[in-house]
């Protein structure tokens, strides 16, 4: 299955939720909450400048993309449809499951970073030193302080 943003089709969705929700309620809530605390990092926005969430318009592919597309901040806050479907299935999951797995929420910090990627025309990777930082900042945080 390819659910991943260069393929955003609604059947591309589909399989982004047929292959999360089992991830959040058998897979990650059967590891021993006692021995581990499972991190997931939420999903850091595209900003392409496409359609206003700052992916590919469903119809498209990265592929199809014209090669002078630039990075642009979003039109819209909208959370992005893998962390909508993440938390869902976190919730459903429930504290007492998966009570050991906890988001890094970098989406907001990074909605407006449209300007911190690598080039004008690669609008998913970011620069280094940059948002990475941030990003291993927020994780000893809660590896030390939060834990």
């Amino acid at each position: 299955k390819n659910w991943g943003p260069h393929y955003a089709t609604p059947e591309g969705k589909e399989d982004l939720r047929s292959s999360l929700e089992p991830l959040f309620t058998e897979i990650l809530p059967s590891i021993p909450s006692d021995k581990v605390t499972i991190f997931w990092l939420e999903y850091s926005p595209a900003h392409f400048g496409i359609t206003p969430d700052g992916e590919f318009p469903a119809d498209q592919t990265m592929m199809k993309v014209p090669e002078q597309r630039t990075c642009a901040p979003h039109q819209t806050k909208m959370p992005s449809i893998v962390n909508t479907i993440a938390m869902e299935s976190l919730q459903k999951c429930g504290v007492e499951r998966c009570g050991h797995i906890r988001i890094l929420p970098i989406w907001d910090m990074m909605v407006d970073a449209w300007d911190q990627h690598m080039e004008s025309s690669m609008c998913r990777h970011y620069t280094t030193p940059g948002p990475y930082e941030v990003w291993d900042n927020l994780l000893y945080h809660e590896l030390c302080f939060d834990g």
